[in-house]
C-alpha cells in the first residue's frame, strides 16, 4: 500500500476520493464469503466451524475454530503445545478450512516457499506474531472500499520442529505438530490502510486454491456454492472488544 496504489485504485474506481471514510469494515462480509463454500460433508458450510467473532484491536476480529475445544486445549497444554501464528492468503481460506489443517509446503512446483531443507509448516511464535502478518495480504474482497486480510492463530508441538536455518526466526513445523485455534481477520477501508501493507488491487476467483487439489486423496469432492461474494447478508452475533493477546498465557506450508 502506497501512493502508487492509492493512484492506481482510485483511477480504477476500486477506491473514491475520500478513502473509505464512510465505510465500517463488516466481519459479516467474511462470514457471508465462507457461508458460501461447502465443508467435507457435502452438507454444512465451513462456516459452521467457527464461533462469533470477536472484536480485537487495530481492524482485527478472531472467530474461534470449533474443534479446538476446551478440552482439546487443555490436553495440548499440558502436553506443552505453544502458541504460534501463521500468516495466509483470503484466497487459501477456504483449503485450509476444508482441510481442517495447514498442509506442510513442500513442493516450489506447486509455488510453496520454503527452505530447500525444511519443508514444513512455517509459523511465528507469539515474540514475533506481528511478522506473521508479512505473510497475508489485503484484498478488495467486495469492492466496497474495504479490505480484508487474514492469519491464523495455532497451537504447536515443538517436539514436532523441523531443523531450520539459523538464518530465520520463524517456526518449521511438521503438519501432526499444528493445531488450528482460532481464525483473525482485519478489515481497513482504505483510509486505514497502512504504508507498505501488502495488497493484491482486485479479488479473482480463479486464485482461489481449490480443496480437491490437496484433499483428493480420501475421496471427498470440493464443492463451492454458485452465490457472489456480495449477494447474502448475515446477522453476525459480535461480542465486546477485547484485547489482542499478548503472552502464551491466552486461550497460522512456506513461508508462513
Amino acid at each position: 500500500w502506497g501512493r502508487k496504489a492509492r493512484s492506481r485504485l482510485m483511477q480504477e474506481k476500486v477506491v473514491s476520493q475520500n478513502f473509505g471514510l464512510d465505510k465500517v469494515p463488516d466481519p459479516n462480509t467474511i462470514l457471508a464469503f465462507l457461508s458460501k463454500r461447502l465443508g467435507r460433508d457435502e452438507v454444512h458450510n465451513v462456516l459452521d466451524l467457527l464461533e462469533p467473532p470477536i472484536r480485537r484491536e487495530n481492524g482485527w476480529w478472531s472467530m474461534a475454530w470449533k474443534p479446538f475445544t476446551k478440552e482439546l486445549a487443555e490436553q495440548l497444554r499440558e502436553e506443552g503445545w505453544v502458541r504460534a501464528w501463521h500468516g495466509c492468503k483470503i484466497e487459501g481460506l477456504y483449503s485450509i478450512m476444508y482441510a481442517r489443517r495447514l498442509y506442510a509446503s513442500n513442493n516450489k512446483e506447486r509455488g510453496d516457499r520454503f527452505f530447500d531443507s525444511s519443508p514444513g509448516v512455517y509459523v511465528h511464535e507469539d515474540c514475533t506474531s506481528h511478522k506473521a502478518e508479512t505473510y497475508l495480504r489485503f484484498v478488495p474482497l467486495c469492492k466496497d472500499e474495504v479490505f480484508w486480510a487474514a492469519k491464523w492463530e495455532v497451537r504447536v508441538n515443538r517436539a514436532k520442529a523441523v531443523k531450520a536455518p539459523k538464518s530465520t526466526d520463524q517456526w518449521v513445523q511438521q503438519e501432526d505438530g499444528v493445531q488450528l485455534a482460532a481464525l483473525w481477520i482485519c478489515g481497513r477501508t482504505a483510509s486505514e490502510m497502512v504504508q507498505s501493507d501488502s495488497l493484491s488491487e482486485d479479488w479473482d476467483p480463479q486464485r482461489e486454491a481449490n480443496p480437491e487439489h490437496w484433499t483428493s486423496k480420501d475421496g471427498s469432492k470440493c464443492l463451492l456454492q454458485p452465490a457472489s461474494t456480495t449477494s447474502a447478508t448475515m446477522a453476525a452475533p459480535v461480542q465486546a472488544t477485547v484485547p489482542s493477546p499478548t503472552s502464551a498465557t491466552t486461550a497460522s506450508s512456506a513461508g508462513t
